[in-house]
């Protein structure tokens, strides 16, 4: 990988120039790193988990109450505490 510096009037680094590959390289690989602390954090708490399957379909049902119910009364349901209640 080719750097470039950009310095001051004395000479400090203050920038880097990076190839756009490497850059973009880069930033998967930050994004990756961020998805496995993220992971790492999840699996540290003593939650359950439900598979994601069943996740989505949970969602597409959210959806579908809010949508309802707000057609009728204006109001939204509580999307964490709808989700919590399934969990019991």
């Amino acid at each position: 990988m080719k750097t470039q510096f950009v310095t001051d009037n004395n000479g400090n680094k203050v920038a880097v120039i990076l190839p756009l590959k490497s850059y973009q390289k880069m930033i998967e690989d930050l994004d990756e790193l961020e998805d496995i602390k993220l992971y790492d954090k999840t699996k540290a708490t003593k939650e359950t988990s439900i598979p994601a399957a069943e996740a989505f379909k949970q969602i597409e049902a959210m959806g579908l109450a809010n949508a309802i119910k707000q057609s009728r009364t204006g109001e939204h349901i509580d999307t964490a505490s709808y989700l919590k209640k399934l969990r019991k």
